[in-house]
């Protein structure tokens, strides 16, 4: 949230800027350029990022926890990273269970049995609510 503020603040230091600037200077030439330049598109990148924070900052996402039981199967799957136009095959350990896949450590294997239904409860971000600050 004081992030935000400060992005804010930065912004309104480019207009003070642009407006001390053009006073201060009477050559046309420089104030055309530098006035809109400092004036308005600071202002419009550092607000927007002050404005984009604090909205985050007062938002209350909402969650859902879902109680889903199934046979625990860990499975290694192959993927693919392109890296550079390279493509870089690795492998990972999933958990599918309740209609999503998660990716687990390989050790998990050894803490949970393989085939024995196990309850897991899954924690989903339904949405985020934004309230205005009080």
């Amino acid at each position: 949230m004081v992030g935000g503020a400060c992005f804010l603040f930065i912004g309104l230091i480019g207009v003070a800027g642009a407006i001390a600037a053009g006073v201060a200077d009477p050559n046309l030439g420089f104030r055309i350029g530098f006035g809109p330049g400092f004036g308005c598109i600071w202002p419009l990148v550092w607000g927007a990022l002050g404005f984009s924070i604090l909205r985050n900052a007062f938002s209350k996402l909402q969650l859902k926890f879902l109680r889903v039981m199934g046979p625990v199967n860990i499975i290694k799957v192959e993927r693919t990273d392109t890296i550079h136009a390279r493509t870089h095959p690795y492998s990972v350990h999933e958990l599918p269970i309740g209609g999503q896949s998660f990716d687990v450590p390989s050790d998990l294997a050894d803490i949970m049995m393989q085939g024995i239904p196990t309850p897991c409860i899954i924690q989903k971000a339904v949405s985020a609510v934004s309230s205005p600050p009080n």
